[in-house]
């Protein structure tokens, strides 16, 4: 992500700092005036960390993919932390 220091980029960042991010540019997104649109561009997220938990590619995924979807269950236009991502 643009403004992220080399060292959060390899792994050492936090889930909750990552799901703050991404729910930084979800509201900028939200709030920008694009191409004329009468309604604002909005997208929903999930976020899941590296640990215990993901020990595959396949198992962060999974947990990233239910955060996205309790984020849609919670009224859309949100950002959701996997469980025991924090």
């Amino acid at each position: 992500m643009p403004a992220t220091p080399a060292e959060n980029v390899t792994g050492s960042a936090s889930p909750a700092l990552a799901a703050r991010r991404v729910d930084s540019l979800r509201a900028a997104l939200a709030a920008a005036q694009l191409g004329g649109l009468a309604e604002p561009v909005t997208f929903s997220a999930g976020v899941a960390g590296v640990g215990p938990r993901a020990a595959s590619l396949q198992a962060l995924l999974h947990a990233a993919d239910q955060a996205l979807y309790q984020a849609k269950r919670d009224g859309r236009n949100r950002t959701a932390l996997a469980h025991g991502a924090d």
